[in-house]
């Protein structure tokens, strides 16, 4: 049974063709090619190492050193750059830390998992598929004993919580996990953001914001509307691309919707104009890509090994 993830969703969404060339023809970026510093490793990093805090109970500075070692023992050529980001992360993460005990963001705020991944099936107007995901961290309000999902962003402007509740991520892990744990009560989304700053003296507090975004049947309802219809049309295009019928053809099934995006955030753009002018892409694919699993980061081991060298000195349930 087909198994789509909340990203390959909005992927599908944002553009068919860089969806298509992610998750049915599985092309990702060589990893030599690609930078292992920038925001997006920034945020990841983090993540990590938060991970290592809240569900093995390891220093999530030492975490952050040892993880970035590790990078830089994969790409000695970015050892310069790996350790400018390293110290722009400890500088965000040890502010954080005290950020939690100068306002006691934590104390009403019990940890039940972290990285938990969900499934589901749902029925799509062309068959079942399984709904997934992998959540940041899952809280008990030790108030009232609801859950909340927390994630944890890494934003360049505090200003994003204006826009929080229009997050259709947080919408579709709220509603499997109500799906999944129909027993408990889901209240929502629990968004704590790390401003991406050094937290310099010539730097503008406030550098991290914690803000609660509850959903109520209504907007769960809908996202289960959504996300079973937007299901269907994955399933289908993956169906019509391995027909075999000339009718099935690529550009009209999985066009391109340009935008901004494909300048920052797309790793196919300058092969997509390539797909239309009757050049050889898929040659071009090859000597630029390589075939993976888009889901991979879901089967990571690098938790594991964290924890097998560092030493476990806590646990979070």
């Amino acid at each position: 049974m087909y198994e789509i993830s909340n990203s390959e969703m909005q992927s599908f969404q944002r553009c068919r063709r860089q969806w298509a060339l992610t998750y049915h023809w599985h092309w990702q970026p060589r990893p030599e090619s690609t930078s292992p510093v920038g925001v997006a490793q920034l945020g990841s990093r983090i993540h990590l190492a938060l991970e290592a805090w809240y569900g093995h109970g390891i220093d999530p500075l030492a975490a952050l050193r040892w993880i970035y070692e590790t990078a830089a023992l994969e790409r000695p050529d970015f050892a310069l750059e790996l350790g400018k980001e390293l110290d722009w992360a400890l500088a965000m993460v040890e502010g954080y830390v005290q950020w939690l005990d100068d306002e006691g963001v934590d104390v009403l705020l019990e940890t039940v998992g972290v990285e938990r991944e969900l499934k589901h099936v749902v029925d799509t107007y062309l068959g079942p598929v399984t709904l997934r995901a992998k959540l940041d961290q899952l809280v008990r309000r030790r108030t009232d004993g609801a859950l909340l999902l927390r994630d944890f962003k890494t934003v360049g402007s505090l200003s994003k919580a204006d826009r929080l509740v229009l997050d259709q991520q947080m919408r579709f892990y709220s509603m499997l996990l109500a799906l999944t744990h129909p027993e408990h009560r889901v209240d929502g989304a629990l968004y704590t953001m790390l401003k991406r700053s050094k937290r310099t003296v010539r730097a503008s507090p406030p550098f991290y914001q914690q803000v609660e975004i509850s959903y109520n049947r209504h907007d769960l309802n809908a996202t289960y509307q959504r996300v079973t219809a937007v299901a269907g049309q994955i399933l289908e295009a993956h169906l019509r691309l391995d027909s075999g019928d000339p009718a099935d053809d690529h550009h009209g099934v999985v066009y391109p919707t340009p935008s901004d995006y494909c300048d920052w955030g797309c790793p196919f753009s300058q092969v997509c104009p390539l797909m239309d002018d009757g050049s050889r892409w898929e040659a071009a694919l090859r000597a630029n890509f390589v075939v993976g699993d888009p889901y991979q980061y879901y089967e990571r081991d690098t938790i594991q090994t964290l924890v097998a060298d560092l030493g476990t000195v806590g646990t979070g349930e």
